[in-house]
């Protein structure tokens, strides 16, 4: 049997496999996820044994509980940004990328997030207008303790305004509001490579 699969496409197994189960009145369902595999469940309905062959009597065991998928994330990202909308929708885009997002939707609640997470933050996306503290002022004091940190700056401003403004350092990465994914995520990509 097992060669005969192999000589198959897994396409034409899985028709096959399909087919076979729909003939005795049962279903297959499929789930699949990126770095984690595909999951086949096959149902058949329930057969009463005929009379002339003994049920099958089955030590009782305990259920297999199978462990919780491992995400496989790659750099951390705290995401500070004061507008629910546009914070979950830039949390959403850089989980499909497979990014850990701490997110914050206040400077102060920031700060307090990066005094209590253990290991790195690789990027803080900051909004450069955050009530009470500027995304400007949210950096440096982050900044205090892990130097290393790197920062992505967003707003409706463009890049000169928001520079001639004093509202983010000369040379700093910055991204303007409104933006595509595609951007985001090239930008995201650009900061953390950058030195």
């Amino acid at each position: 049997m097992t060669g005969w699969i192999a000589n198959m496409t897994a396409g034409t197994a899985l028709a096959r496999a399909y087919a076979i189960v729909r003939e005795w009145g049962g279903d297959i369902a499929f789930f699949s996820e990126p770095f984690l595999g595909s999951t086949f469940l096959v149902y058949l309905p329930h057969s009463a044994a005929p009379a002339e062959i003994p049920p099958v009597v089955m030590e009782k065991t305990e259920p297999v509980v199978a462990a919780p998928p491992v995400e496989i994330f790659r750099e951390t990202i705290l995401l500070v940004e004061d507008e629910a909308g546009i914070r979950a929708l830039v949390r959403k885009i850089l989980r499909r990328e497979n990014y850990n997002v701490l997110e914050a939707g206040s400077a102060e609640e920031a700060m307090a997030m990066a005094s209590a997470v253990p290991g790195r933050i690789d990027l803080l996306i900051t909004d450069v207008m955050l009530p009470i503290a500027s995304g400007r002022e949210l950096a440096e004091r982050i900044r205090e303790t892990r130097p290393d940190l790197k920062v992505l700056y967003i707003s409706g401003y463009t890049d000169d305004d928001a520079v001639r403004t004093g509202a983010i350092p000369p040379g700093s990465r910055f991204l303007q509001k409104p933006f595509t994914l595609g951007a985001l995520v090239t930008k995201v990509k650009e900061s953390l490579k950058a030195d």
